[in-house]
């Protein structure tokens, strides 16, 4: 299985050595939330999976079983992604590696000799930073941006992403804006 070495540099995402990382996005998950709230994270993640197309990016889509289909704008954007690995959380465990067969998604991204992933999702207090912690430790990059990432309402009574963020800063991966990944206008 090839080593994989983090590299502090700049996250590049055209030059096909990081991927996309999709965690939980799915109908179960967004009941309760305000409309500019979902719509915001959806288009955000919608803009990153487009790219993910034109450029042929490789990215990892994780959903927990009983959670129900991908939001039906998620489930169109990645049935464009020419390069999906589905992978299905059926224990309830928010860390995807947690999962009895995660060792199959480990080898997937071992074997795709990545250098790191954009992490984007919801429940980002929990299923996304568990997963982007083990996603370091394996030692690959990980980034993020504000606008992919969210808490549910129905699970959670805060919303604050500070602490992930910051997890984020300390490593080097998180960028205030996706769309500067992307190659689109960053908000003003």
């Amino acid at each position: 299985m090839p080593n994989i070495e983090k590299s502090n540099g700049e996250i590049n995402l055209t030059d096909g050595t990081w991927g996309i990382m999709l965690i939980d996005m799915q109908v179960g998950y967004v009941r309760g939330w305000r409309s500019n709230e979902r719509d915001r994270l959806v288009e955000s993640q919608v803009d990153v999976l487009g790219y993910a197309t034109k450029n042929n990016l490789l990215v990892y889509a994780i959903m927990m079983k009983e959670r129900g289909e991908y939001i039906s704008e998620i489930k169109s954007a990645l049935e464009k992604v020419p390069r999906v690995i589905p992978f299905v959380k059926v224990n309830r465990q928010a860390n995807a590696f947690a999962e009895e067969n995660s060792y199959m998604l480990e080898d997937t991204i071992r074997q795709a000799e990545l250098k790191g992933l954009l992490m984007m999702g919801i429940n980002a207090r929990l299923c996304v930073w568990a997963t982007a912690i083990h996603v370091d430790n394996i030692g690959l990059r990980v980034a993020t941006a504000h606008q992919l990432i969210g808490n549910t309402p129905m699970i959670y009574n805060h919303k604050d992403l500070t602490p992930i963020i910051e997890w984020f800063k300390q490593r080097n991966g998180y960028v205030p804006d996706y769309k500067t990944l992307i190659g689109l206008n960053p908000e003003t």
